[in-house]
C-alpha cells in the first residue's frame, strides 16, 4: 500500500475514533460533524490516491467521488449521497450559528460504514494489483 494511501486511511480512523471517544464527554455536535466529515474526506482521499488521483480540495474530491467511484460502480450511490450530505452538514457546522440539523449518532454510524467501505475499496484495489503481478 502506498504511503499516502496508508496515511490518509490512518487519519480517517484517528478522526473517527476521536468522535467515538469524545462524543460522550461533551464534544459539541458541530465539532463531531466536522470531525466525521474530515474522517470521510480522508478515507475518500485514500481511495482516490490508490487510484492515481492526488486531489486536495474538498470540491474536487466531492466531484471525483461521483465521477470515479459511483459512476463506475465501485461505490454505491447511497455512499456518494452520504458524502455530499456530510459535506453540507460540515459547511453548516463550521459557518452557521444554528445547530446542525442532523442526528449525530446516526452520522457516526453512517460515517463508520462509509469508512469501512472505503477500506474495502483500497483492499480490493491492492488485491487486484497483487494478482496482476
Amino acid at each position: 500500500m502506498d504511503e499516502d494511501v496508508a496515511d490518509a486511511l490512518q487519519e480517517a480512523h484517528t478522526l473517527l475514533s476521536e468522535v467515538y471517544t469524545l462524543k460522550d464527554r461533551g464534544m459539541s455536535d458541530k465539532t463531531a460533524v466536522n470531525r466525521l466529515y474530515y474522517a470521510c474526506f480522508h478515507a475518500t482521499r485514500a481511495v482516490l490516491y490508490d487510484r492515481g488521483h492526488n486531489l486536495k480540495t474538498h470540491k474536487g474530491i466531492k466531484v471525483l467521488i461521483g465521477k470515479e467511484l459511483v459512476q463506475n460502480g465501485a461505490l454505491a450511490p447511497t455512499h456518494g449521497t452520504f458524502f455530499s450530505q456530510i459535506y453540507d452538514y460540515r459547511e453548516r457546522a463550521d459557518y452557521e450559528y444554528q445547530p446542525v440539523p442532523a442526528d449525530v449518532n446516526e452520522l457516526l454510524e453512517r460515517s463508520t460504514e462509509f469508512i469501512e467501505t472505503m477500506d474495502a475499496l483500497v483492499d480490493d484495489t491492492d488485491s487486484n494489483s497483487e494478482s496482476d503481478v
